[in-house]
């Protein structure tokens, strides 16, 4: 049944009379009503702002929640409102999670920041392991290599330790010997056993102490690479050590004398036995003894034997160069003997003659000649009878090449390669020289002009003029030309036989021809 209060009553606030019988009958009538509303519909009075009433319902309900935690209306399904976009777990192995918490407790933010050992403190033994500061440890470090350490210089240090791995890769803990140390003030390393092949010099080494295995008197040997064996020793004495050649050596089975003596020779003198035989004297040769006979010193000489008497039998000795001799009995041509002075009176007769040993030249060409002095590059001429004279003669010869020797008139220009010249030679008898020239694939250049110059080889003169007809071959076009040299001149000039300029023109022009005039 709902309670009906009726109108609401119009109450002066400061009648406190009227309040309290106002309230008064509110009471009475709620004990003694019951009711299924607390509360009137819009036009009534609301006993609590945060009740809604719905009248279809009809209920009484709490309002919506707002806020950090909201929740819809008549529902005690809460929500925390979303105050960190950073949503999922924070912290990893190299890194640790930080926050930012509001004064009501509320996470707003969330990121990682990356782990920095302190490069100062963190070092050590503590490096290894990361702990609480007490036994617990937080992080066990056994990843990762390190690139570098720091080194500090040993040089004062008399005993230092070599620092050892128990794996050549990988992370191991670092280990030491007290077996190998190391002194940095005289540089020495200091252990009590090596394995393997020690390379290079030993330049303080002292004496081996012992090989393993070995046996008075054996000897060591390689026998293979990387690899010595010992040789027993011999039971026999004075035995030789003979070669194996790629094989392992051994022993010889011949013996050998304990001791020698000067001037002695070293002989076969049994089966496997060596023996001595005596320095022989200065009149005696060692010859054979025959077979299994000790050779023998002897003075024995003549046919079949050392020659150490008279008349011996020699077949084609070599006698060297006797310093003494008679040849009156020997026989035969020889072609290889000096005349000495002729002692047998057997006078020359004809252009030359003698009279015991002094000659005369009788022929009277003969006796020019002979009185002439010959030196290189000159030929005898007689200039009448009996008389001669010694000219000079130089064979064809080929000046070395020089692009200067080529030369134009006026300002045109004549361009000579080595390879342009076919032929460049002369040769000179006595006061004539002969200039032979061929000249292929040159090239005329400038302003055209009539002359074409050569050098006259061996930087001779000209003494009279000379000309002689020549070929031409001006830019393709065959003609004819003169190449003449004037009186005191030092060029043989080259002109077209009609006296027209060359034709300026690359590679086309060729001059083949030979003159012979008179030098100085």
């Amino acid at each position: 049944m709902a309670l009906n209060l009726g109108p609401a009553p119009v109450l002066d606030p400061f009648d406190s009379f009227a309040v309290q019988q106002w309230m008064l009958s509110l009471q009475q009538a709620m004990s003694t009503t019951t009711f299924d509303e607390a509360a009137q519909d819009a036009i009534g009075l609301m006993i609590d702002s945060t009740l809604v009433y719905v009248d279809a319902t009809p209920l009484l309900t709490r309002a919506a929640l707002s806020g950090d935690i909201t929740a819809p209306q008549a529902s005690n399904v809460t929500t925390l409102a979303t105050v960190n976009a950073n949503i999922g777990s924070s912290g990893t192995s190299t890194a640790v999670g930080t926050f930012t918490v509001n004064g009501k407790g509320l996470i707003t933010a969330a990121s990682n920041t990356n782990i920095v050992y302190d490069s100062v403190n963190f070092t050590g033994t503590n490096w290894t392991d990361l702990t609480d500061g007490g036994t617990t440890i937080l992080h066990t470090h056994l990843s990762g290599i390190a690139s570098s350490i720091t080194l500090v210089d040993a040089a004062a240090d008399t005993t230092t330790w070599v620092v050892l791995g128990t794996s050549q890769t990988g992370n191991v803990n670092p280990a030491t010997d007290a077996g190998l140390t190391y002194d940095a003030s005289t540089n020495t390393l200091t252990t009590t056993t090596f394995s393997g092949a020690l390379l290079g010099n030993a330049t303080t080494a002292t004496t081996a102490t012992n090989l393993p295995g070995g046996t008075a008197g054996a000897i060591p040997y390689q026998s293979d690479a990387g690899a010595t064996t010992l040789l027993a020793a011999t039971a026999t004495a004075r035995q030789m050590l003979q070669s194996g050649a790629s094989a392992a050596p051994t022993w010889s089975t011949t013996t050998w004398p304990a001791t020698t003596t000067t001037g002695g020779l070293l002989v076969s003198t049994g089966t496997n036995i060596v023996g001595e035989v005596s320095a022989g004297a200065t009149t005696t040769i060692l010859v054979g003894g025959g077979a299994a006979t000790v050779p023998v010193w002897t003075t024995a000489t003549g046919s079949g034997a050392p020659v150490r008497a008279t008349s011996p039998t020699l077949v084609t000795p070599f006698l060297g160069t006797p310093t003494s001799g008679t040849l009156t009995n020997c026989t035969g041509t020889a072609s290889g003997l000096t005349a000495g002075t002729v002692t047998t009176n057997a006078n020359l007769t004809g252009p030359i003659t003698s009279a015991g040993n002094a000659t005369t030249v009788a022929d009277a060409e003969l006796a020019a000649i002979a009185g002439l002095t010959s030196a290189a590059n000159k030929i005898i001429r007689f200039t009448g009878s009996g008389a001669a004279e010694v000219l000079d003669f130089i064979d064809w010869t080929t000046p070395t090449f020089a692009a200067g020797d080529f030369t134009a008139s006026g300002s045109m220009t004549w361009t000579v390669a080595a390879g342009d010249v076919g032929t460049y030679a002369y040769t000179i008898l006595n006061k004539t020289m002969t200039v032979s020239f061929n000249i292929n694939t040159s090239t005329v250049g400038g302003t055209p002009s009539t002359d074409l110059m050569i050098a006259i080889p061996a930087t001779k003169t000209a003494t009279k003029g000379m000309r002689n007809p020549v070929q031409l071959l001006d830019n393709g076009t065959r003609t004819t030309g003169v190449a003449y040299v004037d009186a005191s001149g030092t060029v043989i000039v080259i002109q077209r036989t009609d006296a027209a300029n060359f034709t300026a023109a690359t590679d086309n022009t060729y001059i083949l021809g030979q003159i012979t005039f008179q030098i100085n």
